[in-house]
């Protein structure tokens, strides 16, 4: 089944959605693992369809992460990007919702900073991009995010 509409949907709702913590019933939503995806992704797309869906994301498992990038300038040619989440995680999806949360009872949207960062503790963070050559490996572009 095609996701693209869902995520479509998705983002556009994520951005008129309210901020702050939000309560879902997780006693009436299925949770499935990564590795429940893994032997069968139809899961996904049927929860989303009914009640919607909690994916939950063990420490220590390792996603795999696309980078989209089409600019009039360059476009991102993809690599082998691979999160390694360092705590549960809990991902909450319907028709029209995203949310994360870190212990199945705060869930809040995933733009929205200020809430993320009083879930997660962080205080501050930096992005930077920077041009690095260096004797003995290619010129390339760093891209970086860092909190604490």
């Amino acid at each position: 089944m095609n996701r693209l509409p869902y995520l479509i949907l998705i983002t556009g709702l994520v951005f008129i959605s309210c901020s702050g913590f939000q309560k879902v019933d997780t006693e009436k939503i299925k949770t499935i693992t990564l590795s429940d995806l893994s032997s069968d992704y139809r899961l996904f797309d049927n929860e989303i369809q009914s009640e919607g869906i909690i994916v939950h994301i063990p420490k220590g498992s390792a996603l795999p992460f696309d980078v989209q990038l089409d600019i009039p300038v360059a476009l991102f040619n993809q690599g082998n990007n691979t999160l390694v989440f360092t705590r549960d995680i809990y991902l909450y999806m319907d028709k029209s919702t995203f949310l994360i949360s870190d212990d199945k009872n705060r869930w809040t949207r995933i733009d929205d900073m200020e809430t993320l960062k009083k879930m997660f503790k962080v205080e501050e963070g930096s992005l930077s991009i920077s041009f690095k050559a260096e004797k003995g490996r290619q010129p390339r572009i760093v891209f970086s995010i860092k909190t604490r």
